[in-house]
């Protein structure tokens, strides 16, 4: 599968990281991982094929990363039903790949991100976006990508890993699917270490973008919601980092 590209490419960056790291004479870190969206779904396609990443490698053995806990923000697990396609889109789309893999068939997520109006206007005045329809191979392909991440085999991997697993997702989301996150971690919870915290918090009133930022410092709504989501994070992260 192609997609898997992301998560070999984060694997090479952490091994670059730990290859660093020893070149300097110190000893390879832990790292924690955190990701929005599609990032979500990257960490944890990364811990479903890198499946032992919670201890360093044993002298002589090849780098290799060393995971020590996932925060994911809305995570890609699964596509929500404002934004997923029909049956009859999917098979249309199939159809057309053959053919033409480049056309735009579905509007998907253009409008359902946040819900100030200025985000859409920023987006659509970026000419260094794309802001056509979703592409016939770009769709087959995130729905490979989701029925490759929901597979109850994948969250017995990631669980089996003994590390820390956070998910906040707001209930909002029209994007990516609140209840797969949720479905996702109650299968993780299951298996693994019971000491290791596998979490998963729907937020009310949250949309697939949590870090909602203000126009004007008269926007209090918006900062107190992502004021509450790195508070979140850094609390965690403490937790974690206490925790050894």
């Amino acid at each position: 599968m192609e997609e898997v590209q992301l998560p070999k490419s984060l694997e090479a960056v952490l091994v670059a990281i730990a290859a660093e790291d020893l070149r300097a004479g110190g000893k390879q870190r832990k790292t924690m991982l955190v990701g929005h969206s599609l990032g979500g779904w990257t960490m944890f396609a990364h811990s479903i094929l890198y499946p032992n990443p919670q201890s360093p490698p044993s002298p002589g053995e090849s780098l290799r990363s060393h995971v020590a806990g996932i925060y994911a923000i809305a995570p890609f697990l699964g596509i929500a039903a404002e934004t997923a396609p029909s049956s009859v889109v999917v098979a249309v789309g199939k159809l057309i790949r053959r053919i033409k893999p480049d056309f735009p068939i579905e509007k998907a997520v253009q409008g359902k991100v946040f819900d100030h109006p200025d985000v859409d206007a920023e987006f659509y005045s970026d000419p260094q976006t794309y802001h056509g329809k979703i592409r016939c191979s770009t769709g087959l392909s995130l729905l490979r990508m989701t029925s490759f991440i929901q597979s109850h085999e994948g969250a017995v991997v990631v669980a089996s890993l003994a590390i820390p697993v956070r998910v906040v997702h707001g209930d909002a989301d029209r994007v990516c699917s609140a209840s797969n996150s949720v479905e996702f971690v109650k299968k993780m919870s299951h298996v693994g270490e019971g000491k290791r915290k596998r979490e998963c918090e729907i937020w009310e009133g949250y949309e697939h973008v949590m870090f909602g930022y203000g126009w004007d410092e008269t926007d209090d709504r918006h900062r107190e919601m992502r004021l509450r989501v790195l508070k979140d994070l850094h609390d965690w992260m403490v937790e974690q980092s206490s925790s050894g």
